[in-house]
């Protein structure tokens, strides 16, 4: 396939239609129009795709941190501190319940 023939047809497609020019391909081969790269005119038309985009940044961030916490609750350091605070609530539990007897 020739590289001119190629530009010839799009730059003719592109006077025919401008919403049909072709202005790039995709990794996969698609073809990328003019229309598809245009940013809308109203920035309204974009509010759903800001809030899906935060909404996801959002979960990341809550996924990181919950890896984060259980990382460090299986560390050598935080196993010590789980069976100090076990140890602590058990003694507080029996000092609570002689003084209730």
């Amino acid at each position: 396939m020739d590289s001119s023939s190629d530009y010839s047809s799009s730059w003719d497609a592109a006077h025919e239609d401008p919403e049909a020019a072709i202005v790039g391909h995709w990794p996969d081969g698609t073809a990328i129009t003019e229309a598809q790269l245009r940013a809308p005119a109203d920035p309204r038309e974009l509010t759903s795709d800001r809030r899906r985009v935060q909404r996801e940044q959002r979960w990341a961030r809550r996924r990181s941190r919950m890896t984060r916490g259980l990382r460090s609750l299986g560390s050598p350091r935080g196993v010590i501190a789980t069976l100090l605070a076990a140890a602590l609530l058990a003694a507080s539990l029996v000092g609570a319940l002689g003084a209730v007897r």
